[in-house]
């Protein structure tokens, strides 16, 4: 065969090749053969970009559904030394260079010291609070405190105030500390309040304390052991007070606690006007914040027997219907 010849069939037989149909597949093994690559595959990453679409849709579905996270004010986020658990929108603090000092300047919040177990609250007032030690200082402003009782032989946590101070093995009560004085309110448990001249004072629920005390305590020259004395009634925080600290506690969504200082509060006498809105209050939380219906009835048909001509009748039935009460209203 002739070189021209040779050549033509070549050319003829590289035409008919390409002419024919190889499938895409088979074309792609040949590549990766011949060439030791692969095509890309256009199938697959059609599949892949449906596959990504798909998860993306059913991301956007799954959040939207989610409940709303909560605002930064109510996470649970270190501050200072302790942690904040809520707060409420208007808060402002200031915290030391060194981290010990922790000032509270504007609103109200919840703070836990984990190492003490113990939890602070406070209710739209100024608030300085030092970590001294094995102790913290209520340097000044008004606190309500309550420690989880200590196991064992823990021992007792240490607050200090200005004129000494308190040992507590678990109890609920309330510092105002004050340039150079203050007092303290004991709710639950027993307190001992040391003072810095050595006198030691016991304080059980129900009693109230103030320093520096101005009168004297035992005999003239007594230098033995320190000198017991029974507290000082001083006067309890009053009605509006308490009613601010609770709404500091509806402020920050706590509720349940709330609902145990206006039960105190409706212990205390009060005036008809202010009795019955604290009693439609409690009910109201009781019902629609902690879902608590056994207690929500109860406090219903207690605030009917008190007030059945009472400014909230219509509400109150509204709300023994909605918790279909036994004692409701047909």
């Amino acid at each position: 065969m002739q070189r021209s010849d040779f050549t033509s069939a070549l050319r003829d037989a590289d035409r008919r090749l390409r002419e024919s149909s190889i499938p895409p597949d088979v074309a792609a093994r040949l590549e990766g053969r011949l060439f030791g690559r692969t095509r890309p595959s256009y199938r697959r990453t059609y599949y892949a970009l449906v596959f990504a679409g798909v998860a993306a849709c059913i991301l956007v579905l799954w959040a939207t559904r989610q409940p709303a996270s909560a605002p930064p004010s109510l996470r649970s986020s270190p501050v200072a030394w302790l942690e904040l658990k809520s707060a409420s929108d208007d808060l402002v603090t200031r915290v030391s260079e060194r981290g010990s000092t922790l000032s509270i300047e504007r609103g109200s919040c919840t703070l836990v010291d984990t190492t003490f177990g113990a939890t602070l609250e406070t209710a739209n007032a100024p608030l300085e609070l030092a970590r001294e030690g094995d102790a913290l200082r209520i340097v000044r402003g008004r606190v309500s405190v309550h420690v989880a009782p200590r196991r064992g032989s823990a021992p007792p946590v240490r607050f200090l105030v200005s004129h000494g101070a308190l040992e507590v093995v678990g109890t609920k009560f309330l510092v105002d500390q004050a340039e150079g004085h203050g007092s303290l309110t004991l709710y639950e448990g027993i307190i001992e309040f040391h003072a810095k001249d050595g006198t030691r004072v016991r304080l059980t629920a129900g009693q109230s304390f103030a320093w520096p005390r101005t009168e004297g305590l035992g005999d003239a020259g007594t230098t033995a052991a320190p000198v017991a004395s029974a507290p000082r009634a001083e006067p309890r925080p009053s009605v509006v007070e308490r009613l601010e600290y609770i709404q500091g506690l509806r402020s920050r969504g706590q509720w349940s606690r709330a609902a145990d200082e206006l039960v105190s509060l409706l212990r205390e006498p009060l005036a008809a006007p202010t009795r019955e809105r604290l009693s439609y209050e409690l009910g109201s939380i009781y019902t629609y914040q902690l879902h608590d219906r056994a207690r929500a009835c109860a406090q219903w048909r207690i605030h009917r027997g008190a007030y059945a001509r009472g400014r909230y009748a219509a509400e109150i039935e509204q709300a023994q219907r909605s918790l279909d009460c036994a004692d409701s209203p047909r």
